[in-house]
């Protein structure tokens, strides 16, 4: 499958007449979006799938959430930004946040996503290991902050998430 960059479209083959329909299976309405990020059509929402694409449009920042169930300072971390994430989406901030699970199994991820409010990369779907690889994670929990062109926009968010205060997004968040 070929990534094509054209415009304000990123997406993969399967095109008619070189533009993107609604029916592509792997489409990003977004400029500059990473393709690795592209290749995830669909996360996993509390009450089922979401198409990513819908879910990023209007969306300023969005929170890619590394982390696993077997990692006591993720386990730690975790809490802290549920409780951040739930005061920004309370006050309408406009952040969305992914998780994407380095868990080793199944159960694991959804006993631990099972904590978690926001949405996620589905288990099965190898584009998590394409994310680690993309923002090079070293170590969990990892947060980046990437605009809704996939742009990154905090690569240290897991510290400006732990010394935030307030009820709005962090100065260095705001974006254009």
């Amino acid at each position: 499958m070929s990534t094509l960059f054209t415009g304000d479209y990123i997406y993969q083959s399967g095109l008619t007449g070189g533009q993107p329909e609604e029916s592509d299976a792997r489409f990003c309405l977004v400029s500059n979006m990473d393709a690795a990020l592209c290749s995830v059509t669909e996360v996993q929402g509390k009450h089922g799938l979401v198409n990513v694409t819908q879910l990023l449009k209007d969306t300023p920042v969005v929170g890619l959430y590394f982390s696993a169930h077997w990692c006591p300072p993720c386990r730690g971390f975790t809490p802290t930004l549920i409780e951040f994430y739930k005061t920004m989406q309370a006050n309408n901030q406009g952040l969305e946040v992914i998780y994407v699970s380095l868990d080793r199994n199944r159960a694991s991820f959804d006993e631990y996503y099972g904590t978690m409010p926001w949405y996620t990369i589905p288990y099965e779907d190898d584009a998590r290991e394409s994310l680690a690889e993309k923002y090079a994670v070293r170590g969990i929990p990892y947060l980046v902050i990437i605009d809704q062109h996939g742009n990154i926009v905090d690569k240290e968010g897991r510290g400006t998430v732990e010394t935030a205060s307030g009820t709005q997004l962090p100065e260095k968040w705001k974006t254009v």
